[in-house]
């Protein structure tokens, strides 16, 4: 008999325990963290940027409604060209909410960047954020306040994808970051598109990286905001596989979400929307053509004048088969050119290179 009632004991105890432990959970989760609580993996997304941009080491967050496999692959939502996300720990559990630890690493960029912006000396032992900067510096000295944001992104897109070329250097992990795309001069599409985050951080141009899918490989570009406007960028696909130019193409240079999505996928709701056409690269020069005989007239015009190896162009959808089997191919036969047609969903861009 006096076992029994010491079971019973020690079962209320624990039970009393629990229902203490229960409570506890419910008080922090719905009284003392309900206002910081982050809803959703975009919220959370947001604030891993900015602990990252920020020079965080660690944070401790209260989530709601984000698996454990969505944290497991934040990685690969929150591509940061200043760190990433070490570690994570989810410390305490109750319904669909986590209170969670995170442990960050900071990149190369982050050093270059808090010695342009702040003159924060770079660590002795950064020697790879330290020849960054030793690249980049002389092309940022050529940056003052009368340029415009959309003349700066243009600069960092066209030093970044004539500095670099897609492949592999020595060691293939630096394929995936600044140092290899702008010191050893081999990048992936992450090296590309951090190297164009930095550069654009240090001109003060408003930007963001993207992680989709490119032909429905995994791959990273850019969004830049130009006027309060967003545009999506992919250097990596405006590096000209033609060895004969030595100019950088202009293909996905601020372009909406609907003629990126041609070739380009991406969960939308975690970025921005980009809506605008005022700044896309053929818009801003002019070359965006309707009318045939319009484009025969100004080609001969402009390619002829020019001092670059190529002439960028952007045709409605109608007029493609006339242009890539016509008028061009009898230019080309003529004059020995090299073209290339790039299918977007509203439009294709010609690229004439000498």
């Amino acid at each position: 008999m006096r076992r029994f009632k010491n079971f019973i004991k020690g079962v209320m105890v624990i039970l009393v325990v629990f229902a203490l432990l229960y409570c506890l959970k419910w008080t922090f989760f719905n009284i003392i963290k309900k206002d910081q609580t982050i809803n959703g993996m975009k919220e959370l997304s947001k604030v891993v940027l900015e602990d990252i941009r920020s020079g965080k080491e660690r944070d401790y967050i209260v989530v709601k409604d984000v698996s454990d496999s969505q944290l497991a692959a934040i990685n690969q939502v929150v591509d940061s060209a200043y760190g990433h996300v070490d570690t994570y720990r989810v410390l305490v559990s109750f319904a669909d909410t986590d209170f969670v630890e995170l442990r960050y690493t900071r990149s190369d960029n982050y050093y270059v960047l808090m010695k342009y912006l702040y003159d924060q000396d770079i660590p002795a032992e950064q020697m790879r954020a330290r020849a960054i900067y030793n690249e980049i510096i002389d092309l940022l000295e050529q940056v003052d306040d009368n340029l415009s944001d959309y003349s700066k992104e243009l600069l960092a897109h066209d030093y970044v994808v004539n500095r670099c070329q897609y492949g592999y250097g020595d060691d293939e992990n630096d394929a995936y970051t600044t140092y290899g795309a702008l010191v050893d001069g081999f990048a992936v599409c992450d090296g590309y598109s951090q190297s164009f985050a930095l550069l654009l951080d240090c001109m003060g141009v408003k930007n963001e990286l993207v992680v989709g899918y490119g032909l429905k490989e995994l791959h990273a570009w850019n969004q830049v905001c130009i006027e309060g406007q967003w545009y999506n960028v992919d250097c990596t696909w405006d590096d000209s596989d033609v060895e004969q130019s030595l100019d950088p193409v202009h293909t996905y240079f601020n372009v909406d979400d609907i003629n990126m999505a041609y070739e380009h996928s991406w969960d939308r709701e975690l970025y921005n929307e980009c809506a605008g056409e005022e700044y896309n690269y053929y818009r801003v020069n002019n070359t965006v053509y309707d009318d045939l005989s319009e484009l025969e007239s100004d080609f001969g015009r402009v390619y002829n004048s020019t001092d670059t190896n190529v002439f960028e162009m952007a045709v409605r959808d109608e007029m493609a088969y006339d242009i890539s089997l016509d008028f061009l191919t009898e230019y080309i036969k003529r004059h020995k050119v090299q073209y290339s047609v790039t299918r977007l969903k509203d439009y294709y861009v010609v690229i004439v290179y000498r």
